[in-house]
């Protein structure tokens, strides 16, 4: 199912690699949702292609502190609440991909399993909408 994520105006869906597990590699794969967005801007300057990485860690702040004094530059922590905290660095910094660290809050797998649930039953989830594909 294709979301729309709010808070960087671009579609998501998500592809799991093995098995249904959260812990389990996955590809994230978003479109504009709008002109102008954060990953509409992206596209246009480099082309499709990957675009960010990222890795879990176990404490963000000493994470995102130890990428700090390694040189890289923060540009932004966007998160979804009761699912994980993330941090995004400057692709300027890192061969020019996005590197993004992510820290999964504890109960996250119940967290995303009733999101899913209420997207595949149309009910509102707070930050995201379902794509309409009909028209």
């Amino acid at each position: 199912m294709v979301s729309l994520v709010e808070s960087i105006g671009a579609y998501n869906t998500t592809v799991r690699l093995r098995g249904v597990s959260s812990d389990q590699p996955f590809l994230d794969v978003f479109e504009p949702a709008r002109p102008g967005c954060a990953v509409g801007r992206l596209i246009e300057r480099r082309g499709e292609g990957v675009a960010i990485l990222s890795f879990g860690v176990d404490d963000i702040d000493a994470a995102a502190d130890h990428a700090a004094t390694c040189g890289l530059r923060e540009v932004s922590r966007i998160g979804f609440p009761g699912v994980m905290k993330q941090v995004q660095f400057d692709p300027a910094d890192t061969f020019g991909f996005m590197l993004e660290l992510v820290q999964y809050e504890p109960g996250h797998e119940a967290a995303i399993a009733e999101i899913q649930r209420a997207k595949a039953a149309g009910e509102p989830v707070p930050g995201l909408s379902v794509r309409d594909d009909k028209g």
